[in-house]
């Protein structure tokens, strides 16, 4: 019984400091996968989309979000106005759009016709890699991260 108290109060101690301890913000730069440019200040063509390179996620909580910073419009563009959808992958090869089975609908969709500087949440489903999909309907210039909470 001497023996059982002291593990307990260091199970406990170690249970209570794990099940406490921060959780960090990951912040990630996005880059392009044609030709690896930060999205950075970048010029976006109106009606070329770009794909983004893999971000590995598999220490994501499952929740995540797109911070998109200083969006205005470009040199031939009136508003910025971008389109953004995700895909999934178990591999960093093949990629999926997230689909719920009761109604068949896409989830990929984050969100559409941005206008300004903002953080859009979206809760990613089950995947080890995630890459974007941004859409521009007008010349516009942004920085866009992806950002999620660390499980570890």
């Amino acid at each position: 019984m001497k023996r059982f108290i002291p593990i307990l109060i260091a199970g406990l101690l170690l249970f209570s400091t794990s099940a406490l301890a921060r959780r960090d913000a990951v912040v990630t730069t996005l880059r392009a996968a044609t030709n690896k440019q930060a999205i950075t200040n970048y010029e976006f063509q109106g009606g070329t989309r770009v794909t983004t390179q893999a971000v590995r996620i598999t220490t994501s909580a499952q929740v995540g979000s797109i911070l998109v910073q200083g969006a205005r419009a470009g040199a031939g563009g009136t508003k910025p106005d971008l389109d953004v959808s995700y895909e999934l992958s178990l591999d960093g090869q093949n990629w999926y759009e997230p689909y719920q089975s009761s109604d068949n609908k896409s989830d990929a969709t984050i969100f559409l016709a941005l206008e300004t500087s903002r953080m859009y949440l979206f809760a990613q489903t089950i995947g080890s890699y995630i890459r974007f999909h941004l859409d521009p309907d007008d010349d516009m210039v942004a920085t866009i991260f992806y950002t999620f909470q660390s499980a570890d």
